[in-house]
């Protein structure tokens, strides 16, 4: 496939997204991001021409890059058989693609309900819950994301949950990671009354935190013990991202249900989903799923979506990220060393956090980690984000962490070449530590 570098007039784009656009994450008076017209690979370009290496994977989705010939062709091919079909009607590519997904899924995880996104696949997740248990209330943990629905965003635990208002009934935040602490909750609360327990087995939303040991079996064995579904938010972390095919593989852990988008087709169509285990399944054998979604059929996304796993496993990425994740980690630890406004580095697979702090012994960040999020307030790390993209590195900041997320086909050179513009960036925030 060629790839086209067609000049754009960049100022026009955004004098037309200023007017006509509500961007999302953003004053709308202050918006300034590049004009992308293109992308190979882990590369975009923008309408002047320049270059920027993604170590954002986007929104953590590019998971196999950009612009792979496999995936535009299975588009191209289904496009030209069947655009659309309502979910109420069968179809060869969604019955394979729920194959696919079984049998890389963990244990009996066997059956999908599709969803057009992340954040509606929690929702679902949600219903499918209280439905299969006949139980109201959701228990999930502060700092943990779930999306931006009002569902998702209601069991969400970071201050950006704020804008959902009151959010929906039922809904009980557990502050910390401690399976104790979500036995007692789930008595306190009445365990006839709690359907579920959603978490992420890595908390992307917190910067990447783990798990603490033994927790996420500890937590199978609190739910059984009570009847509670388990439900692994793998949003982020599935389809290769930590080194294996889903994150809580690292801990041999098998939730009732697991949510699933953003790798599942790595950003090449809109598509997400809740795969149930048999227990769950077997209960609507009979049982009516009283809701569904317009684009929960739709072929174009089943299309790319087995395109991508396939491509997944054809160039072995989900391998290669483990090994690969290896290197970004080993350099990444070395940063503390060099750098007093580096604390803690974590990450697992090629996907990591580096946090920022004013003082290393103490590690006081250097943002407020609590500040809100709907108010739009300069930050001491203004200059450090400007100083990445000005030198074409796209990397998210979150907080006080720094997320590095590039695509699993970024090369070794290109990871190298993305650290050494960290590195240097980090002179900005080593001038802001608290004197010693």
């Amino acid at each position: 496939m060629a790839i086209t570098r067609e000049r754009v007039d960049g100022a026009a784009v955004l004098e037309k997204e200023k007017r006509y656009v509500l961007h999302p994450w953003a004053s709308q008076s202050k918006l300034a991001a590049p004009v992308m017209v293109g992308a190979k690979g882990c590369t975009l370009w923008d309408a002047d021409g320049k270059e920027y290496l993604d170590f954002s994977s986007q929104l953590c989705n590019v998971h196999l890059g950009f612009q792979d010939q496999r995936v535009v062709d299975a588009i191209v091919a289904q496009a030209q058989q069947l655009c659309y079909v309502s979910p109420v009607y069968l179809s060869e590519p969604r019955a394979r693609l729920a194959e696919l997904i079984a049998g890389i899924a963990p244990g009996d995880l066997n059956q999908s309900y599709f969803v057009v996104g992340g954040s509606e696949a929690n929702e679902a997740a949600i219903q499918l819950a209280r439905l299969c248990t006949g139980r109201t209330k959701i228990l999930s943990f502060y700092r943990g994301y779930h999306g931006a629905t009002y569902g998702a965003h209601s069991v969400s635990g970071g201050t950006g949950r704020h804008a959902a208002g009151l959010g929906i009934p039922g809904v009980v935040h557990v502050l910390e990671q401690d399976a104790d602490q979500v036995d007692q909750i789930i008595q306190l609360e009445g365990a006839n009354d709690v359907a579920a327990v959603i978490l992420e087995p890595i908390r992307v939303g917190d910067g990447v935190a783990m798990p603490p040991p033994g927790f996420l079996a500890s937590l199978r064995a609190v739910c059984d013990r009570h009847g509670v579904l388990l439900i692994f938010d793998e949003v982020v972390t599935g389809f290769g991202r930590t080194g294996k095919w889903f994150a809580c593989d690292h801990w041999n852990v098998v939730p009732d249900m697991m949510t699933l988008a953003k790798g599942l087709n790595s950003g090449y169509a809109a598509l997400g989903a809740v795969v149930v285990s048999d227990r769950v399944a077997a209960h609507f054998r009979e049982t009516v799923i009283p809701f569904g979604f317009t684009n929960g059929g739709q072929p174009l996304a089943f299309a790319s979506a087995i395109a991508v796993i396939e491509a997944l496993r054809e160039d072995k990425l989900v391998e290669r990220s483990a090994w690969l994740g290896e290197v970004l980690l080993a350099e990444l630890r070395h940063f503390p060393e060099r750098h007093p406004s580096v604390g803690e580095v974590r990450g697992l697979g090629i996907m990591a956090g580096v946090e920022l702090v004013k003082n290393q012994r103490t590690r006081e960040p250097l943002v407020p980690p609590l500040a809100p999020r709907n108010v739009a307030i300069p930050s001491v790390l203004d200059g450090f984000k400007k100083h990445l993209l000005d030198h074409g590195l796209i990397a998210p900041v979150g907080g006080n962490v720094l997320r590095l997320y590039p695509p699993l086909c970024v090369t070794e050179e290109e990871l190298h070449r993305g650290l050494r513009i960290v590195d240097e960036a980090l002179a900005l925030t080593d001038a802001l530590v608290d004197p010693a």
